[in-house]
């Protein structure tokens, strides 16, 4: 989404309201498109499977902004957050579903720093790579996704 305004000021305008008035409006703007994209995969389901009878799976489901994920491969299942920034899916793991049910057993600063980056389109989910943080900055990890690992919209 591309905003361009245009305003000219008079000499010895207030700079500072305008500056408050503009920020405010990109602000709104930003959350109100956030939660748009975000309303079209919450409560949704998708599913990769691994085998062509469709006995082996990996699965997703994503509730208000956490999302739960299991993972076929090693056999466990994972929990973390979601968030949408234009067309790519943010995916920060927090630990396994247990510690979701059991909050009480996990320590007060769940784990932060790994995040799966995916597109998402009307029936399709992929991911295109993995991060970590860095010195507050998320880095690429070298990691490839199989260009076949697309999930499914289920429901």
């Amino acid at each position: 989404m591309v905003i361009i305004i245009y305003v000219q000021i008079e000499p010895g305008g207030d700079m500072k309201i305008l500056t408050i008035i503009v920020g405010s409006i990109l602000f709104f703007i930003a959350i109100f498109s956030i939660s748009i994209n975000k309303d079209v995969i919450r409560g949704t389901s998708w599913v990769y499977y691994w085998d062509e009878e469709q006995r082996y799976a990996d699965s997703l489901s994503f509730k208000d902004s956490i999302y739960m994920y299991y993972s076929y491969e090693v056999q466990q299942h994972f929990y973390g957050e979601y968030y949408l920034i234009d067309e790519f899916l943010f995916l920060e793991i927090r630990g396994e579903v247990w510690q979701y049910n059991f909050p009480k057993y996990v320590p007060d600063d769940p784990p932060k720093g790994i995040r799966q980056v995916a597109v998402i389109t009307k029936n399709n989910l992929q991911f295109i790579k993995a991060q970590e943080i860095n010195n507050s900055v998320w880095v690429d990890l070298d990691f490839k996704y199989n260009d076949t690992y697309i999930f499914r919209k289920s429901n």
